[in-house]
C-alpha cells in the first residue's frame, strides 16, 4: 500500500504536518477549575440591600450638607423640598421655601468637621471659606421616617446657616 503523502513533494507533507501541528496546539485548553465555576447567565436570590438615609454623615456618598448643596447648584429646588423638615414645612409655605432655596448663597466649599446632636436635632459643623474668610457653619437636621431632613428655624437668604 502507498502512502497518501508520497503522492506529493515531501515538502508539500512538511508544510502540511506543521499546519497541522500548529492547529491542534493551538487549541484552547480547559482546567478543572474553569468547569467548577458556576454560570453567570443565572439570577442571583440575593435581596437589594435596603439603603439607609438616618446618617447625616454618610449620607448618598457624601454628607447630607453636600448632598443639599448639590441640590441647589443643579437647581433641583422641588427636590430640596422633599428633603425639608416637616416643623420647617408647617412654619413655612411651599412657595416660600422655594423662594428661600432660589435665592440663598450656598455655593462655598463645604468640608464636613464635626457632628453633633442637641434636642432630637443634629447639626453638622462644617469648616467653610465665605468671602475670603475661613467660617464654620452649622447645618440642623432632624431624622424624620429614616431620613435626613433640613430644619430651618428662620429664612435668611443672605445667611441660611448659623455660623460660628
Amino acid at each position: 500500500m502507498k502512502c497518501v503523502f508520497c503522492q506529493f513533494d515531501n515538502h508539500f507533507a512538511i508544510v502540511f504536518l506543521i499546519i497541522l501541528l500548529c492547529l491542534f496546539s493551538c487549541r484552547e485548553q480547559t482546567s478543572k477549575n474553569d468547569n467548577e465555576l458556576p454560570e453567570t447567565n443565572h439570577i442571583s436570590d440575593t435581596k437589594t440591600p435596603i439603603v439607609n438615609f438616618s446618617n447625616p454623615s454618610i449620607f448618598m456618598g457624601s454628607s447630607f450638607g453636600s448632598f443639599f448643596q448639590m441640590l441647589h447648584k443643579t437647581g433641583k429646588y422641588n427636590e430640596m423640598l422633599r428633603y425639608t423638615s416637616k416643623k420647617t414645612k408647617e412654619k413655612y409655605s411651599n412657595e416660600q421655601l422655594l423662594a428661600f432655596y432660589t435665592n440663598i448663597q450656598f455655593s462655598y466649599p463645604l468640608k464636613l468637621k464635626a457632628k453633633k446632636e442637641e434636642n432630637n436635632i443634629i447639626i453638622l459643623l462644617y469648616q467653610t471659606t465665605i468671602n475670603a474668610t475661613q467660617k464654620t457653619i452649622q447645618i440642623p437636621i432632624i431624622i424624620e421616617n429614616d431620613t435626613c431632613r433640613i430644619w430651618f428655624d428662620k429664612l435668611n437668604a443672605e445667611k441660611p446657616f448659623v455660623g460660628i
